[in-house]
């Protein structure tokens, strides 16, 4: 929630003025999930939200979106090496904690 602001102008930025080109890719439970591309570049809108480390992706299984899924977890990775926005204090997806057993 603390990015929330941040993201949303960053993806105005990526977006303003531009013809764009979307592409629903699968649905869950009502929720349309898109890949967001710049018609003139063919450049995809949620990636370079993801390597700028304003959004995070979520594993599926679908053989048809593995090539894109690829192509965002090695964005994601880029920005927790980076530590940038949301990876700013480093990966807070893995807990070592004692109490859960690691």
């Amino acid at each position: 929630s603390e990015l929330l602001d941040e993201t949303r102008n960053a993806l105005i930025q990526d977006t303003d003025n531009r013809v764009l080109l979307l592409n629903s890719e699968y649905r869950v439970g009502g929720i349309e999930y898109v890949t967001l591309y710049t018609s003139e570049e063919k450049q995809d809108i949620l990636k370079n939200l993801i390597s700028e480390g304003l959004l995070m992706v979520e594993s599926r299984k679908e053989k048809r979106l593995q090539k894109v899924i690829t192509e965002y977890k090695n964005s994601e990775e880029t920005a927790r090496r980076q530590r940038l926005n949301l990876w700013c204090y480093g990966d807070f997806t893995e807990d070592d904690a004692k109490e859960f057993g690691v």
